[in-house]
């Protein structure tokens, strides 16, 4: 018998009786395995397919030791990579519904391997293992999760309803892609209000030319917009308020693709002393702007507002 590390046996035998020691129960591979079930995936398949709006259940399943023969039910020798779709036409009760058990069943079935879950919300017509386009709806449901796991899901699907948001996704913190630089503001005013965003997030157009680094305690929403606005004054340009998403969230901004004189009015612009409302609780935002003239490239740096740097 094969003991796993989630529960316990001792078994004495005495003249055919079997006497069970109390608070152990039988390990979950000999007491509650399905018929069937003979991997951590097809387990997945077989508790999650069968949930309401359930379009597919992509559970990919890889061996983290050199025994390919390994018990595929044991998750502290075989990782997993879980993507639930789910149909968003059945509504936000159901999808919540669909990431709190796909967050619980990887509670309970996650080892010391590397285990991720997500809940990916698309119509059944998307094609969503496509890796060159990005998914409209995700969400993280482990190993971390924003807030509850029902709760960044009905968000999600919130947030996809605001125009000109092209994809939301979850992770470690918010992120939400719009068509335009213009759609920005809109959808900065629209997220900010929201209880998942009370920590912010990131804002990003669809083509990546501005990504913005949302840390309200650090960063107001007139320094996002100035930078938005900017961005839209300079289309050829790429403007990147960058802040890591695990830890500490310290802004910086990276402008790049402008032309000399570009370069040069985008500076004063965020030297002005106006601009120290950029930013709350004395937080110094730095930008870096590099241009390519005739002689190469030229590198500008600053602070908002022209303040002292630390």
């Amino acid at each position: 018998m094969t003991i796993s590390r989630r529960s316990c046996v001792a078994l004495a035998v005495a003249i055919g009786t079997v006497l069970a020691v109390t608070s152990c129960t039988l390990p979950a591979d000999a007491q509650s395995t399905p018929d069937g079930v003979t991997s951590l995936a097809s387990w997945a398949e077989y508790e999650l397919a069968a949930l309401p709006g359930v379009v597919a259940v992509e559970a990919g399943q890889y061996n983290e030791t050199d025994d390919v023969g390994a018990d595929m039910l044991d998750a502290d020798l075989w990782g997993m990579d879980l993507d639930v779709v789910v149909d968003p036409l059945i509504g936000a009760d159901d999808i919540a519904a669909v990431a709190e058990a796909t967050r619980e069943f990887s509670e309970t079935h996650a080892g010391t391997a590397v285990w991720a879950a997500r809940v990916t919300i698309a119509p059944a017509t998307e094609t969503v293992d496509d890796s060159s386009t990005p998914d409209r709806l995700r969400v993280d449901v482990y190993p971390e999760v924003v807030g509850s796991a029902g709760d960044a899901a009905r968000a999600a699907l919130e947030v996809s309803a605001i125009p000109s948001v092209a994809s939301v996704t979850v992770m470690s913190v918010p992120s939400i892609q719009v068509t335009e630089a213009a759609d920005l503001g809109a959808a900065l005013d629209a997220v900010e209000r929201l209880p998942f965003w009370a920590e912010g997030g990131n804002l990003s157009t669809v083509d990546g030319r501005v990504r913005l680094a949302d840390v309200p305690e650090l960063i107001t929403n007139a320094g996002l917009l100035a930078i938005a606005d900017t961005a839209r004054a300079h289309p050829g340009g790429q403007f990147w308020l960058e802040a890591a998403n695990e830890g500490p969230r310290y802004p910086e901004l990276y402008v790049d693709g402008v032309s000399v004189d570009e370069a040069a009015a985008i500076a004063a612009r965020f030297l002005d002393p106006a601009m120290t409302a950029a930013t709350a609780s004395a937080y110094v935002l730095e930008f870096n702007i590099r241009a390519v003239g005739a002689e190469g490239a030229i590198d500008t740096y600053g602070t908002f507002g022209g303040v002292p740097s630390p």
